[in-house]
This record gives structure tokens, sequence and C-alpha cells, in this order.
């Protein structure tokens, strides 16, 4: 079974041609891909629970589709009902956590907060910089995170990314 692990859901700001939801189960099937996660683009990029709301609403309509938690560190009291409402629905599987939309770095008190709470929650985290910051991620989680909390994030695929070949899981 194939399974894409960061997708996106809902248009962007850059393309209206990308992110509908037709177009992602189009392009699975075109590649074989079964299941999908994917993130809400609203909730990435302009409202946290407007976008968490909609992507539920698709969720429930789409089994082929499963979500992440959106989870913008700059409200972590509103992140934390957002677990609370969307983790026992079984439909999403993770959380999301944009650095750079919400202009908070990577290696800031507000994002290792984050990543704590989506920890604590006991879900798998999808950290998503888009600058050099990510080469800092390791630090952020060994000085701040349990062990237990440490294996729930999930590395993200930094192909090609400031000429990396890969960023891996160093525990693996």
């Amino acid at each position: 079974m194939i399974i894409d692990v960061h997708g996106h859901a809902g248009p962007w700001f850059f393309s209206t041609e990308v992110g509908s939801v037709e177009l992602n189960l189009a392009l699975m099937d075109r590649y074989g891909i079964e299941r999908q996660v994917v993130s809400a683009s609203e909730a990435v990029t302009y409202d946290m629970v407007s976008g968490n709301s909609w992507l539920a609403e698709v969720l429930e309509t789409q089994p082929r589709l499963l979500g992440y938690v959106v989870v913008n560190p700059n409200d972590l009291a509103v992140a934390a009902r957002e677990l609370e409402r969307y983790r026992p629905t079984g439909r999403f599987v993770g959380v999301k956590v944009h650095t750079t939309y919400r202009g908070r770095p990577l290696m800031s008190a507000a994002v290792r907060d984050a990543l704590r709470l989506a920890a604590e929650a006991g879900l798998p985290v999808l950290v998503h910089p888009w600058d050099e910051t990510v080469l800092g991620l390791v630090d952020v989680l060994e000085a701040d995170l349990t062990d237990d909390e440490y294996d729930h994030v999930m590395w993200r695929n930094a192909v090609g990314l400031f000429g990396l070949e890969a960023a891996t899981d160093p525990t693996a």
C-alpha cells in the first residue's frame, strides 16, 4: 500500500489548480496511491479553526483521505481545543506545524510548545519549515522533548532542500 503522508486540500494562494480534493484523488489514482494524509491549506495559511473544520467535513465523505490537525504555535490554547475536538474522530491521524506562515522560527519557544502539545496528544507530528531552520530540528527535539514525545515527530522529507539528499530519522 502506498500512502502519501504530505498532501494538501483546498486552494493555495499561488495556484488555483492545486489542492482540490478531486485533483488529489485523480492524482492518487494516476500514481497508485491508496491513501493520503492531508492538511487544509486554509488552516495552514489563514485560519486554523476554519480550515480544520472544513477538512473534517471533507474527511467525512472521502474515505481515502486522512487528516492532519493544523496547530498554530501562536495560539496554543485554541490549538489544544482543536486537538481535543478532532483526535477522537479517528479521521485525523497526525498534527502539522508550519513555522514560516506563522512567523515563528523553528527554534522558538512557541514551536517547541506546539510540538510538546502534539506529542502529549499521542499523534505523529509533521513539522514543516520552509527555510534552513529545518537543519535545527534535531537540536530542538533533543533539547526540549522527552524520549516519548520525540518519538511522535515525523521527519519532513527534505529532498533537494539546501542540497540535502534527505532528512531522515536519526533514531532509525
